[in-house]
């Protein structure tokens, strides 16, 4: 397992210089959520939340969707996130630092 944790760990320190477009897939989950069979389904993201600020019709899709006892819930991965429109929408929500990861890893 101390393998797959570094081979994470590498994965998740590194940088792609992005931005996160959160909106089609929060969109393509909560219409997957309407669907059968999947209508009691809470929805999980992870990410840095390094976005653009979530958009009023986005915001009141997911308002929608909690209105139907759907959960939001978001794993902030590098730290604060700058932007925390979406993370406030949400449920309940954690920051993860990369650097605190190292000291998971001990023995």
């Amino acid at each position: 397992m101390g393998s797959s944790f570094d081979r994470l760990d590498d994965f998740l320190s590194q940088s792609f210089h992005g931005g996160t477009d959160m909106e089609p897939v929060i969109t393509h989950a909560l219409r997957k959520i309407s669907e059968e069979g999947y209508m009691e389904t809470d929805i999980i993201t992870v990410s840095d939340f390094e976005m653009r600020p979530v958009d009023y019709m986005l915001a009141r899709s997911i308002e929608h969707a909690k209105a139907k006892q759907t959960k939001m819930y978001a794993i902030s991965l590098g730290g604060k996130s700058a932007e925390t429109s979406y993370l406030q929408l949400c449920d309940k929500y954690w920051e993860y630092s990369i650097q605190s990861s190292k000291n998971l890893n001990k023995d």
